[in-house]
């Protein structure tokens, strides 16, 4: 049985307009990903609230704020696709956001980055290319993840996670969704989006050396979110959250 429950679009809108919109971390992030003409439409935001039932004294709400770009497949190599993820608890709010590049022949992710605000309000990018995710393990991965940007007073512990089976759940669901809905589905050729959903195993090894690299650096509060094509994936047992979204 889930520990959270799912908003509706409007709940998740109002959050990230009320909420995000005034927070310098996804001011920032939300520029740097307009400045690459990665636009936003919050009618696709998705969202959560939810309990971990090993810290069922603090709740969490999650809200995916995927960007939007048209283009025509036939007509360009690539595309790139993004979201902020913000986590929200006890008070405290984290934003992270991802850029995953899909190229169109074959179709397949060719690579993911990870966007985080360093200490100094900069971006900082950290890029895994499509034959690492292939042929090295997560623990490798993680190892080759830098984390000095992350490193400062600023830094504050998050009172709660995501339990790693409500961030499968999650990742489904948002997978789903946002592969599915109005604006991303006929972007794509006839099994396009099948054929990207095989890419879930890139994603996830992705997701999953973000969590280790908190775990191997001792960020466990550490929240970070990606995103990609539609194909969403989530993870981590700590307070990493990963997510990958749509065109």
């Amino acid at each position: 049985m889930a520990n959270y429950r799912t908003l509706s679009n409007d709940e998740a809108r109002k959050i990230t307009e009320s909420q995000s919109e005034a927070d310098k971390g996804y001011q920032i992030l939300k520029e740097y990903l307009t400045s690459k003409e990665l636009g936003f439409n919050y009618d696709r935001n998705i969202g959560f609230v939810g309990v971990n039932p090993e810290k069922p004294d603090a709740s969490y709400t999650i809200v995916v704020s995927p960007t939007f770009k048209s283009f025509v497949f036939e007509e360009t190599p690539s595309h790139a696709a993004a979201s902020i993820v913000s986590f929200y608890s006890g008070g405290k709010a984290s934003h992270t956001a991802a850029i995953a590049t899909i190229n169109h022949e074959p179709l397949q992710i060719s690579e993911i980055t990870l966007l985080e605000v360093g200490k100094d309000g900069a971006v900082v990018e950290t890029t895994v290319d499509r034959k690492a995710l292939e042929s090295q393990s997560a623990e490798e991965i993680a190892k080759r993840m830098g984390n000095s940007h992350l490193e400062g007073d600023s830094l504050i512990a998050a009172d709660t996670s995501v339990a790693s089976e409500d961030q499968r759940l999650m990742t489904g669901y948002i997978m789903e969704t946002l592969l599915n809905d109005n604006y991303a589905a006929p972007l794509y050729p006839a099994d396009g989006v099948q054929t990207l959903q095989q890419d879930s195993v890139i994603s996830k090894k992705f997701n999953q050396a973000v969590e280790l690299r908190a775990n191997l650096f001792d960020l466990g509060f550490e929240i970070t979110i990606c995103t990609s094509t539609s194909s969403n994936a989530c993870t981590s047992t700590s307070s990493s959250f990963t997510i990958f979204s749509a065109s």
